[in-house]
């Protein structure tokens, strides 16, 4: 990124420094999601055309983590100190700014997020490593993603051409397989017909809609046959005849609930690259691992809840769009699924409700539940999160994530066919890793 800038005039030099950070805070980003998915990656070399580093070496994850940790560190502290001034340059630039329309704090707490995020990621493999860097975040005048008006999140512009490029293209052509699972309906949120109403879940509602009957039914395994509920959810002969014949895939008068489309396919909503509820969340485990750092766990947690029940009920009742839409929302938006938002009293029950139980659990149910909050929040929009917390949680709990009999859980990404043949040399130094099945550094595993 240098050499960018060293091709400027000299005049020009400084006012493009902002470019470059906030660009940086991007690539620390995108390495770290590259990294979780294949482990060891190119890096240092990744780029280097400019320097005729044409055929980049592989750099360990364990380097990368705490190259772009010491990176994060500086752009989080500059960020937060630069002040823009009245150039052409830095005008420009607010305007350029697609992620935080030109707001420098917003940038700096987005840097500091993902820097918390990585440092929790390291805290089995590293966990002293991880608990001084999460001290040096907390210490941070620099701040966290910690309100939803802070959130940082990526807009599709061009909604004319939504489903060759927008994030929910999968949900989309596989609609009608996306139902309620029971796993996050019943478990994680308590959905009962019989329980009360404080101790459900408020977005149980916007994330499922309802079924054709008006009703909440989750779904749990393929092939009717293979799911025990189906006689309790359905006890009347016709109703269990029909949904076992469907096999939960007709798609004109669904039974079962599915991801609620007022809610997924609001064309408005940014893609979360962080949010404030996995913040608290992630904090919320930070006080559990290190309970020298002062934070009060039970705090983040009912603070993580609270704004993802106020981010899903603000996405769901603010969506303008409809089947004659364009873009459109695909058929069966079922009566009731923009569900309007419940009394805050009746929020803040829930919400104590929940802290009671948290508080009241051991330090690893602590951790377990703080996951299921996580997989709860991120669901359809950021699975590869989820993925990440569940195989760094695995050496501790076991494998946390809902388990599937018909697909193999994966530890990390095959590496591209094409390195073998276009880089060879280097490749030879990962290839005995080119598998499913070896787990990646930060997971503290060898199988």
């Amino acid at each position: 990124m240098n050499l960018l800038i060293n091709n400027l005039p000299e005049s020009e030099r400084k006012d493009y420094e902002v470019y470059i950070k906030c660009v940086n805070v991007c690539k620390a980003y995108m390495f770290q999601r590259l990294t979780d998915a294949y482990d060891d990656i190119p890096f240092t070399e990744a780029g280097g055309a400019y320097q005729e580093k044409y055929w980049a070496k592989y750099d360990s994850q364990k380097d990368i983590y705490f190259s772009l940790l010491d990176e994060l560190k500086v752009l989080a502290s500059d960020l937060s100190t630069y002040t823009l001034n009245s150039s052409a340059v830095h005008l420009r630039f607010k305007t350029a700014d697609i992620l935080n329309n030109g707001d420098l704090a917003k940038w700096a707490k987005f840097a500091n997020s993902i820097r918390l995020r990585m440092a929790m990621r390291i805290s089995v493999v590293d966990p002293a490593k991880s608990k001084a860097i999460i001290q040096e975040i907390i210490n941070s005048p620099a701040g966290l993603i910690k309100e939803n008006s802070e959130e940082v999140g990526m807009v599709e512009k061009n909604l004319a051409q939504v489903w060759e490029i927008y994030w929910p293209r999968a949900l989309y052509d596989m609609w009608y397989q996306a139902h309620a699972p029971r796993s996050i309906m019943n478990g994680i949120f308590g959905y009962s017909t019989t329980a009360p109403a404080e101790q459900i879940d408020p977005r149980t509602y916007v994330v499922f809609q309802p079924s054709v009957q008006g009703r909440y039914v989750a779904c749990e395994k393929w092939g009717a046959d293979q799911d025990p509920q189906i006689d309790i959810d359905f006890p009347d002969p016709d109703d269990n005849k029909k949904v076992k014949a469907w096999d939960y895939d007709d798609n004109l008068d669904p039974m079962f609930s599915y991801y609620n489309k007022m809610t997924y396919f609001n064309f408005d909503m940014k893609f979360p690259t962080v949010s404030p509820s996995e913040v608290h969340l992630l904090l919320a485990e930070a006080g559990v691992r290190f309970p020298e750092l002062g934070i009060n766990s039970a705090n983040e947690y009912k603070k993580a809840i609270s704004t993802s029940i106020d981010w899903y009920y603000a996405l769901n009742n603010s969506n303008k769009y409809s089947e004659t839409t364009q873009p459109n929302i695909i058929k069966n938006v079922m009566p009731g699924s923009q569900y309007p938002k419940p009394a805050q009293t009746l929020i803040d029950g829930f919400l104590t409700y929940k802290t009671g139980l948290f508080d009241a659990k051991n330090n690893g149910d602590k951790i377990k539940e703080i996951f299921n909050q996580k997989f709860a929040h991120l669901n359809y929009l950021n699975p590869m999160e989820i993925w990440s917390e569940a195989r760094r949680l695995q050496k501790e709990y076991g494998l946390l994530a809902p388990k599937s009999t018909v697909v193999k859980w994966m530890e990390r990404f095959y590496y591209p066919s094409s390195e073998a043949q276009t880089n060879p040399d280097n490749f030879q130094k990962v290839v005995n890793k080119n598998d499913a099945l070896t787990p990646v550094w930060w997971t503290g595993r060898t199988k």
